[in-house]
Formats: C-alpha cells, sequence, structure tokens
C-alpha cells in the first residue's frame, strides 16, 4: 500500500475510495473525478450522498441503485457494476440538477487478513452516448410520421405488408408450431398430443404463404370476430407456457372491426405474446381490449423481468409495431422496468362495421 496515493491519483478514469461503512465517507477522490463530477477536493470526509444527493424527481433511481450496489459490497464482499444509471447532479445547494447517465463498478478492498479497508467506486460518464441515442430514436419516430404520411405506390404498399406479415404472422406461427414439436421431442409419452397441434400450425403457415401469393388481406363479412381471433392466440400461450392468463374484452355486441384496425390489433398482440414467451419470464398475463370514445384500446401486462425502453435497442419485431400503429394514426406506449413487468399500451381510432 505504499505507493496506493500516488497510484491512486495517476489513474486516468474517475475514481473515489469510499469507507466501508453505513455513511460510505469519501476517503479520497483521484484528479479525474474531480473533474468529472465539478468538485473539490472539500468532499473529503464527506458521506457519499450528502455531496451527491441525487434527484428526487419520478423515474429518476440512480441514488437508489448506487446505495443499493455500495451495501451489497459490504455483505457481499464481492465486486457490483451497474452497466447504466441515471444519477443527475448538481453544481452547489439549489441549483437545478443536471442529467446524466453512468456506468458505475464498486469493488472491495481487503487487507492480507482479509479485513475490509473501503470500496474502490469507479464511474464512467455516458451521457452524451445516451442523449444521442435517444435523439436517433426521436428522429426514427419522426421518419416513421414522415412515411406514413408520404404518397406510397402500390408496389411498396405491398412490399411493406407482406415482409410485416411474413414475419409478424407466418413467422410467429412457425415458431409456436417449432415450440410444440421440441415438447413432443422432449417428452414423447407425455408430449404427443402437440404433435397434431404443431402439424396443424404448420399448415396454417402454409396456408398463408399462399394467401399472400395471392392477394393482401382484405375485410369481408365472413372475417372472424376480432375477439375470436384474439382467444386463438392466447390459447397457444396457454398451452406453451406455465402461464396464467387474464383477459377483459368488451367490445360492441356482434360487430366488425374494420380489417386494417383488427389486423394491426392481432399483430401487435401476436408479437408481444412471443416477446412474453421468449424473454419475459412471465407467470402472469393480462389482456385488455376495449373501444371507447371512437378507439380501440388493447393493453398487454406482464409481471415478467422487465427492461428498461430508453436503453432498449429495438429490434424488427418493436419496429414493425410503432410502424403498423403509425400506419392507422393509433399511439403505442411501453411501460417497463427491470424486475416490475412490462406493459404494453396501444390506441387506434376505429369504425365499428355492422
Amino acid at each position: 500500500m505504499t505507493f496506493f496515493p500516488e497510484i491512486f491519483a495517476a489513474l486516468p478514469n474517475p475514481y473515489l475510495f469510499i469507507e466501508a461503512g453505513p455513511d460510505f465517507r469519501i476517503l479520497a477522490a483521484n484528479d479525474a473525478y474531480l473533474a468529472v463530477s465539478g468538485q473539490t477536493d472539500r468532499i473529503i470526509g464527506q458521506p457519499l450522498f450528502s455531496v451527491f444527493p441525487g434527484n428526487s424527481d419520478e423515474g429518476v433511481t440512480g441514488a437508489r441503485s448506487l446505495q443499493a450496489s455500495l451495501e451489497a459490497v459490504l455483505r457481499e464482499r464481492s465486486r457490483q457494476d451497474l452497466p447504466l444509471i441515471r444519477y443527475d447532479t448538481r453544481s452547489a445547494g439549489d441549483s437545478p440538477f443536471t442529467e446524466r447517465y453512468w456506468r458505475v463498478h464498486n469493488l472491495p478492498v481487503s487487507n492480507k487478513d482479509g479485513a475490509l479497508l473501503g470500496i474502490l467506486h469507479g464511474v464512467e460518464e455516458v451521457t452524451t452516448q445516451v442523449l444521442l441515442y435517444r435523439r436517433m430514436a426521436h428522429q426514427d419516430d419522426r421518419n416513421q410520421e414522415h412515411i406514413r404520411n408520404a404518397v406510397l405506390t402500390t408496389q411498396e404498399v405491398e412490399r411493406m405488408e407482406i415482409s410485416q406479415e411474413l414475419h409478424d404472422n407466418v413467422g410467429q406461427i412457425l415458431h409456436t408450431a417449432r415450440l410444440y414439436l421440441e415438447k413432443a421431442q422432449l417428452d414423447p409419452e407425455r408430449g404427443g398430443g402437440f404433435l397434431p397441434l404443431g402439424h396443424e400450425l404448420v399448415v396454417k403457415a402454409i396456408g398463408e404463404v399462399k394467401e399472400l401469393s395471392q392477394t393482401l388481406l382484405h375485410s369481408t363479412q365472413d372475417e372472424k370476430m376480432l375477439t375470436a381471433s384474439l382467444e386463438e392466440l392466447l390459447a397457444n400461450v396457454t398451452d406453451l407456457k406455465e402461464i396464467q392468463v387474464t383477459k377483459t374484452f368488451d367490445l360492441p355486441s356482434e360487430t366488425f372491426i374494420e380489417s386494417k384496425v383488427k389486423t394491426t390489433v392481432l399483430r401487435i398482440l401476436q408479437e408481444q405474446l412471443t416477446n412474453v414467451i421468449r424473454h419475459s419470464e412471465a407467470r402472469h398475463l393480462r389482456i385488455g381490449l376495449h373501444f371507447k370514445d371512437g378507439r380501440l384500446q388493447l393493453t398487454v401486462q406482464d409481471d415478467g423481468k422487465g427492461f428498461d425502453p430508453a436503453h432498449m435497442v429495438p429490434g424488427f419485431g418493436m419496429r414493425s409495431m410503432k410502424s403498423r400503429v403509425a400506419m392507422v394514426d393509433g399511439s403505442l406506449d411501453i411501460d417497463s422496468r427491470p424486475g416490475d413487468g412490462c406493459t404494453i399500451r396501444v390506441s387506434i381510432p376505429a369504425r365499428i362495421l355492422s
């Protein structure tokens, strides 16, 4: 430890050395940390969360996340990393908070006897990258609006719809069929009942591809009720996963939703159900479908592991959902937090065809 102060001060990345106690007092701060935080060496000896109290605005959880990480170091004597947190700072007193994002790692420092001497707290600011990604996402939303409002040729419209149908419909049908067949293969004695179900879905996918090769979907009075189509989708979920599904459908009796709106709702639900099955680890799923004030409103809520929408890189499925909603002048809202499940809300202006 003879050269610790010199080595610590020379580290190029921002670091604090923090007391291994409940107050987490600052024992040392290198020049890089003082520069990025806008502080001086007057912070030495002060409790960390007195110097950086954190923004109490709703949704800003950086201070709580950091405190939980430091407490885990004390409790488990192991390194704790926070891949990305929002921890706002302010220059002094009651000045306004500045929105900032960080990667954080906290490491226990022990002596040769194993006694905990303190915590090495390192940060890397990534505010520029996060705000840049946010601007790009906003630009992407604006581009979606321009696409929706543009006058597209018939061929361009057909290409987009065929691409979406192949991914959102045929792709999801085949994915479900694969899960049925995998269950039958893993447990031949008890899973034999899944074979005909998987075969039935493969046949259905073939029929969908044939239909796409001839014509795109059109509205007819022979189409099934929207609720019947949703029931069919949900039946596949309960067959494949041990998920308790609660559904509430409140639509005008014996009426039909116009085709483009119905297709949008079906494909969005289909995509989100696939996300739940693949990624969420959910045990409960709530589906709501209502018609109110001229708008069709779909809610899909699960109690899975959740995610942070602000830092999610959208894949084709998410872009497809946004594009579908934009094409019918609707809105899509995603509410999720790590460990707290996910809720999507879709609202679409709709006419009821009698």
